[in-house]
């Protein structure tokens, strides 16, 4: 750790530039005089802290530019959309844009380099041989042995969910579109955080219905303050919210943001859509919960994709 923290003092004050070659791990445990196993554990220790990163044989250099780094933005306010805006135009640039990309950021894909697709291409062949006709029946209500393992990951959120409580979808957007088409009537008007995922407005749009954008902070998430005010003075019929890592603003909501969250769309008898596409993809020792962990009264419908 003393190794690290010089180290890292050394990149934060300049003296190791970004894009520089760190010493090898042999130069730093001669001259540290420690082993070769303790010089590659204050290595990995400055990985884990995003200041360096190794190049396959050519050894570990500097990554991190904390004066690129921009401050974190301020909680979004809101503005009234243009009419004259064509909402489908905008889409359609997105989508064209994401085509001159590797890694599709505005629409949440990973780049295929980062799949074991060999793996998961003999998993699936496996699977199929497994299942009764391989796989080319209906099922009802969705594969019985999927929604098992489904409800059975459920418990790292603090789920408690059976496979009678899951239906399996081709998506989360369709996940989304089910529930609100059980739930709303074009001319509704559903809440959504600021800025909001463009596939959600645009779904919202295909079923006419109005969009109200809340204030959200990159930290903690949507305003629980302009949450309330919302429920009390406007007509809204529903919540869609990204709890964990929101797409495009990345903010995660804290246990007690969630919890207030649900106990008051419960006060106002107000259903919840939660999307949790990207619950998953934490960094630290523990997965983040979901608004569904703390809801008691069957108010929150939880999207989810793998």
């Amino acid at each position: 750790m003393q190794i690290a923290d010089q180290v890292e003092h050394q990149i934060k004050s300049d003296t190791l530039k970004i894009g520089e070659k760190l010493p090898s791990l042999r130069t730093v445990a001669f001259e540290k005089g420690v082993s070769l196993t303790t010089a590659q554990q204050a290595y990995f220790e400055l990985e884990s802290r995003g200041l360096i990163e190794s190049r396959p044989q050519s050894g570990y250099y500097v990554s991190y530019a904390h004066k690129h780094f921009k401050n974190i933005p301020n909680t979004s306010q809101p503005i009234v959309a243009n009419p004259e805006d064509d909402t489908e135009e905008i889409i359609f640039t997105v989508s064209q844009n994401t085509k001159k990309a590797d890694i599709e950021l505005s629409m949440g894909v990973p780049s295929i380099h980062l799949l074991p697709v060999a793996k998961m291409n003999k998993a699936i062949v496996n699977a199929t041989r497994s299942l009764n006709g391989g796989g080319l029946n209906y099922d009802k209500f969705g594969n019985e042995v999927l929604k098992k393992q489904i409800a059975i990951r459920s418990m790292m959120w603090g789920g408690q969910l059976k496979p009678e409580d899951i239906i399996t979808t081709s998506g989360s957007i369709d996940a989304i579109s089910f529930c609100l088409l059980s739930l709303v009537e074009k001319g509704d008007t559903i809440a959504v955080e600021s800025p909001v995922y463009f596939g959600i407005l645009h779904l919202a749009k295909s079923l006419g219905l109005n969009v109200l954008e809340l204030p959200t902070n990159p930290i903690t998430g949507i305003e629980i303050e302009a949450l309330e005010k919302a429920l009390e003075f406007k007509k809204v019929k529903l919540c869609l919210l990204v709890s964990n890592f929101s797409n495009p603003l990345g903010s995660c909501m804290p246990d007690e943001h969630k919890k207030a969250v649900v106990n008051l769309l419960e006060k106002y008898h107000i259903p919840l859509i939660e999307d949790d596409l990207f619950g998953d993809l934490y960094f630290g020792k523990q997965r983040p919960s979901c608004c569904k962990t703390y809801d008691e009264s069957g108010w929150v419908m939880l999207c989810r994709s793998i």
